[in-house]
């Protein structure tokens, strides 16, 4: 039975790839790579982790670099591929430039905080704009 893995990165729009259920892991990863470099900006070198998410914890699982088939991969881990419909499980390739990215807006300080007076009494503001109206000192 074929898999459907839809592979979401951070410089393209979702795309889809679908594998045999007893293909490894590893030939898994070699081939979500090889798809990235050709559909992306991405180099594989570039590229940090694939990984799935768990739906309500937002907990992630890397995919094994092993031996291991993927439907033996998917039932040891039934938490992150709940029943999906059509059989299509979201993966997620989190990449350098990301990263980079995450520790930049963590590092720019809060803007100061402006101390601007409110005004209660406008009148003062409409005297002064009168008088610069008649040029009255």
């Amino acid at each position: 039975m074929k898999t459907i893995f839809e592979i979401n990165t951070t410089v393209h729009e979702p795309f889809n790839i679908s594998m045999d259920e007893f293909v490894t892991t590893e030939k898994l990863r070699t081939c979500i790579l090889k798809e990235v470099e050709d559909k992306t900006a991405l180099n594989k070198d570039e590229i940090l982790d694939i990984f799935v998410q768990h739906t309500f914890s937002n907990e992630t699982l890397s995919f094994a670099n092993n031996n291991q088939s993927i439907k033996q991969f998917m039932q040891d881990n039934k938490l992150f591929f709940p029943p999906a419909p059509l059989n299509i499980n979201k993966v997620f390739v989190i990449d350098q430039m990301y990263r980079e990215r995450i520790v930049v807006q963590d590092s720019i300080p809060d803007e100061k905080i402006r101390d601007n007076p409110i005004k209660t009494n406008h009148f003062g503001g409409v005297v002064n704009t009168i008088k610069k109206i008649f040029y009255v000192n």
